[in-house]
């Protein structure tokens, strides 16, 4: 027969195993919920910015962060660059992720592994430069595209004049 101790041991024994097996389980479950929110969502058009190990998981894997901030009263020159950034962020899915805001201006910011640029449009003439540099420095990509048809035009009308 077993003595009253040796039962108390034994009920001991099975009460720190369960309570290991539970504690396991359950930080399975809270690693499983954390492991979620740090990776990469399916969708490139973001509904949120991405937190610092999305980034870092975006970067590592060569992709690129687009935010775009844009003003309520969106003119034509900032439905271009949204156009254009939406075209960029179409074309290099899932390598390229965008977020959109509002603000007071447009702002137009990359981030990839190593490098912040931001490009902003506080007056005309700075917002005709940046929509300049987006045609010069991405036609031979979208020369096909809707948008590298406006720059062609672009183009075209600034030599004209």
């Amino acid at each position: 027969m077993k003595t009253k101790k040796e039962k108390i041991i034994r009920a001991g024994v099975i009460l720190i195993g369960v309570l290991f097996i539970f504690s396991m389980i359950s930080s399975a479950f809270l690693y499983s919920n954390d492991s979620k929110q740090n990776d990469l969502p399916e969708e490139t058009l973001l509904d949120q910015p991405l937190n610092n190990m999305q980034k870092n998981l975006l970067f590592n894997r060569g992709g690129s962060l687009i935010t775009i901030t844009y003003p309520n009263n969106c003119d034509s020159n900032c439905l271009f660059a949204k156009q254009t950034i939406m075209s960029i962020k179409d074309n290099y899915a899932p390598f390229v992720y965008l977020y959109e805001q509002e603000g007071d201006y447009l702002e137009i910011s990359l981030e990839c592994f190593g490098l912040i640029e931001n490009y902003n449009s506080i007056n005309d003439i700075v917002q005709k430069q940046m929509q300049n540099h987006i045609c010069n420095n991405l036609l031979g990509l979208w020369q096909n595209t809707e948008t590298g048809k406006k720059c062609l035009m672009q183009k075209a009308l600034e030599e004209y004049e």
